[in-house]
């Protein structure tokens, strides 16, 4: 995954799903946090929102003046919560470049 520099960027979950039932799950709570690769946090933490009408998909706005930089590699930590036994978590790799062309 690559995030643009100076750019908004838009971070998305799809299909978030009950891995026992197969049920989508629209209601859960999604947090992601930005950090480096020695695990350092790098602004505040996202909250991704349902998309209504949708098979579980959540997204985030990432603010253009988020503070990475070009070349360095960093991790979104994705959580997700829909209560007891419907948890999930990620870490996501990702780049930051600069736009170009």
């Amino acid at each position: 995954m690559q995030i643009f520099l100076l750019n908004d960027n838009v971070l998305v979950l799809d299909e978030l799903t009950n891995a026992v039932t197969g049920a989508y799950i629209n209601s859960a709570t999604v947090t992601a946090q930005l950090k480096t690769a020695t695990g350092t946090s790098v602004g505040a933490p996202l909250t991704l929102a349902y998309v209504a009408a949708s098979n579980g998909k959540y997204r985030s706005l990432i603010e253009e003046d988020v503070a990475v930089s070009a070349g360095v590699s960093y991790e979104y930590h994705i959580d997700a919560d829909a209560g007891s036994d419907l948890k999930a978590h990620w870490e996501v790799p990702l780049t930051a470049v600069k736009r170009t062309g």
